[in-house]
């Protein structure tokens, strides 16, 4: 279980940064259209009032901030799911084959999971040794839906 906590907790603080680094951008943005605006000669009771707007409203930055929180806690949950997974199946076979996710096109998997796929069979440490689906270990990255089935 230490495996999965240590993971897990690797997993947590990658989103950490993405999320501050989100924030950073929001601050940038924010600070940059009160710039704009202040240079249109608005008050800053006006400036107040159309930041509140497109607060209220999820327009323009704070939209892109939303998706973006948004994003960064669906792949986090995906990916700990994906760790969580993976080690309870560790145990359940000797050998395991790289499965491409079948929601996608072969067409459009990348080239590490096409090679992972064609590979064959190997331990459960040998992939992990390779990186795992999921993982961030290939092209596609976090977003790598494939999984690993095992060889019975």
């Amino acid at each position: 279980m230490a495996n999965v906590d240590q993971k897990t907790s690797t997993l947590f603080s990658i989103w950490v940064e993405d999320v501050s680094t989100a924030y950073d951008v929001l601050e940038q943005d924010i600070t940059a259209q009160i710039r704009r605006m202040r240079t249109l000669g608005l008050s800053d009771g006006e400036i107040y009032n159309r930041l509140s707007a497109s607060l209220d409203g999820g327009m323009d930055m704070f939209q892109t901030f939303k998706g973006t929180i948004g994003r960064s806690n669906d792949t986090l949950v995906n990916m700990i799911s994906q760790v969580e997974s993976n080690e309870a199946i560790r145990e359940q076979a000797e050998k395991w084959r790289w499965e491409l996710d079948p929601t996608v096109e072969e067409k459009n998997h990348c080239d590490d999971c096409l090679d992972n796929s064609a590979s064959g069979e190997k331990t459960f440490d040998e992939w992990e040794e390779m990186g795992l689906p999921g993982y961030g270990n290939t092209q596609c990255g976090k977003y790598c839906r494939c999984t690993l089935t095992p060889i019975q």
